[in-house]
C-alpha cells in the first residue's frame, strides 16, 4: 500500500473535498495513516480548482448522468459502481490531460456524493479506488510521472485564473 501512498491520499483528499460540499458532516477514515510531516500532492490550488469545477460543470454533468443512468434502475452500490466504472474506463481510453483528469475526478466524486445522499454509503470509497486506478493506469502508460504532480498544480492554478 506504501507504493500507492501519494495516489491514494490525493484521491482521498479530492473525494473528501467534494463530499463535504454535499454532506458537511461526512467523515471517513483513510486506509493509510497520514503523518503530520507528510506533504500532500493535493495542493491548495488543486483543492480550489476542484471546488470550482464541482460548482460549475461537474455538478451539472453528474446530476444529468445520475438521473439518466438511474431512470430505470435502482440506486444501489452495484449500479453506482457500474456507472463510475464506465466513466473510469472511458477516461482511461483517452490520452492523459491534467484538465480532463481533474474534471473526471470531480465527476466521479460528484456521482459518489449523489449516491451517498441516496443511501449508498460505500460509493465515496469506491470513487477513491477508481481515481487511484486512473492515476496508476496512466503511470503504467508513462503518461503520469512524478512531474505530473507539478503539472497538475500548475493546471489547477491556471483554471483558477480563468
Amino acid at each position: 500500500m506504501d507504493k500507492l501512498r501519494k495516489e491514494y491520499m490525493f484521491a482521498f483528499d479530492l473525494v473528501t473535498t467534494v463530499m463535504q460540499t454535499y454532506a458537511p458532516n461526512w467523515e471517513t477514515y483513510s486506509l493509510i495513516p497520514r503523518s503530520d510531516s507528510e506533504s500532500s500532492c493535493f495542493t491548495e490550488n488543486v483543492r480550489e480548482a476542484v471546488k470550482r469545477t464541482s460548482d460549475i460543470q461537474a455538478s451539472h454533468t453528474a446530476s444529468y448522468a445520475f438521473d439518466h443512468w438511474f431512470k430505470k434502475q435502482q440506486i444501489n452500490l452495484e449500479n453506482i459502481k457500474s456507472l463510475i466504472q464506465k466513466v473510469t474506463v472511458d477516461f482511461c481510453m483517452e490520452e492523459y490531460n491534467p484538465v480532463d483528469f481533474l474534471e473526471v475526478c470531480c465527476l466521479i466524486s460528484e456521482l459518489s456524493a449523489l449516491a451517498y445522499i441516496y443511501g449508498v454509503w460505500a460509493a465515496p470509497q469506491y470513487s477513491i479506488f477508481c481515481i487511484t486506478h486512473i492515476m496508476l493506469y496512466f503511470q503504467r502508460c508513462h503518461q503520469f510521472t512524478d512531474s505530473s504532480w507539478l503539472d497538475l498544480d500548475r493546471c489547477a492554478q491556471d483554471l483558477l485564473l480563468m
